[in-house]
C-alpha cells in the first residue's frame, strides 16, 4: 500500500532505505489457526521449538511479499532472512523465553553490499545463534540495533503500538535522544 509507495519514492530520490519488518499480527493469526496459545513475558513472545518454525515461516513469507510489492513499484529489493543473507547473530534472551534473542553482531558488510547493488534490504527480525538455531527478535529492537550499527541518519518506526508516553500517560509526538535517555 502507501508504505511501499513511500519507500519507493525515497529510493527514487536517491536515499537508501532499509526495511526491518515485524509480523506480530500475522504470527498471532497463524498460531490461532493452528490452535497454539502464546504467552508473553514483558511484551516478548515465549517461543518454543515448534513455535520458532512457525514464526520463521510467517516472517519469511511476509518478507517475500514486501520484496515483491517493492518490485511492483520498480524498486529492486532483496530478502534478508535467516534462510537467505542472514545478517544478525543472536545471543539468547532469557531461558524462559525460549528461542528469543537479542542482536549480538550485525553483518553490516552484507547490508552495505545490497545497498551498493542499488537494492533495498528487507530484513526479517530473526537471527541465528549457536548451531545455526533460528531466534525470534523483537522488530523494534532489531531496527534500532541495525540503525545504530550503520549509523543511520533516521530511524522511522511504524507500529500498531501507540508510541512513547510521558509520565501522565500522554502520547509524546516527538522525542529527542536527551529526553529518551531520561
Amino acid at each position: 500500500g502507501i508504505f511501499i509507495k513511500d519507500v519507493a519514492v525515497l529510493k527514487k530520490i536517491g536515499l537508501s532505505p532499509i526495511i526491518v519488518h515485524g509480523g506480530g499480527p500475522k504470527i498471532k493469526k497463524k498460531l490461532s489457526e493452528l490452535n497454539i496459545k502464546s504467552t508473553f513475558i514483558k511484551g516478548l513472545r515465549v517461543t518454543d521449538d515448534k513455535m520458532i518454525d512457525i514464526v520463521e515461516e510467517v516472517l519469511v513469507e511476509l518478507n517475500k511479499q514486501i520484496v515483491n510489492a517493492l518490485k511492483n513499484q520498480s524498486c529492486k529489493a532483496k530478502q534478508v532472512t535467516t534462510k537467505k543473507y542472514n545478517v544478525i547473530l543472536v545471543k539468547p534472551e532469557k531461558k524462559e523465553l525460549g528461542f528469543v534473542g537479542t542482536p549480538d553482531q550485525i553483518k553490516t558488510n552484507v547490508i552495505n553490499d545490497i545497498i551498493e547493488e542499488n537494492e533495498i534490504p528487507v530484513i526479517a527480525p530473526m537471527g541465528l545463534g549457536n548451531n545455526n538455531q533460528t531466534y525470534n527478535i523483537n522488530a523494534d529492537i532489531t531496527a534500532g540495533a541495525i540503525s545504530k550499527k550503520l549509523k543511520s541518519r533516521r530511524l522511522l518506526l511504524m507500529t500498531d503500538v501507540e508510541g512513547v508516553l510521558d509520565k501522565n500517560k500522554k502520547l509524546m509526538s516527538e522525542i529527542t535522544s536527551d529526553i529518551a535517555k531520561k
